[in-house]
């Protein structure tokens, strides 16, 4: 298991949906590019097969077909007209969404009201741990 992984697992305050496997996130992300959305980075994509969607505190990582409380990544994209744009939206906090830029090839926290840019990430780890209450 991951550092964060391990860490989300820990917490009081958050937790996790079951891990999921390579083949379902192959398949997610042929569902994603028939949407028009970004493609998932790869260490996103191996969180996922650890922690499928995290949630608590205000703050939640989207799922990959969702069971339970977590929001389905395509959705979310879908309902904030991420298609075509290059960006991902991948969870939110109280104040930030959470965005992978893929021209930029970075992590960025952004503000969920006038998407103004509050940080950039090199990886998910460091991007997630900007955004959960770790």
């Amino acid at each position: 298991m991951s550092e964060l992984a391990e860490m989300i697992a820990d917490s009081d305050e958050l937790w996790c949906g079951e891990g999921i496997d390579a083949r379902k996130v192959l398949i997610y992300k042929i569902e994603m590019k028939r949407s028009r959305l970004a493609e998932l980075p790869d260490d996103f994509a191996n969180f996922l097969k650890e922690c499928n969607g995290v949630r608590g505190s205000g703050c939640e990582i989207f799922a990959v077909n969702p069971d339970g409380p977590f929001s389905d990544l395509i959705h979310e994209n879908l309902k904030n007209a991420m298609a075509d744009t290059g960006a991902l939206i991948l969870g939110y906090n109280d104040f930030d969404y959470l965005v992978y830029d893929s021209e930029a090839v970075l992590y960025q926290l952004r503000d969920k009201n006038d998407m103004a840019l509050n940080g950039n990430y090199a990886d998910w780890d460091s991007a997630a741990a900007a955004l959960l209450p770790l």
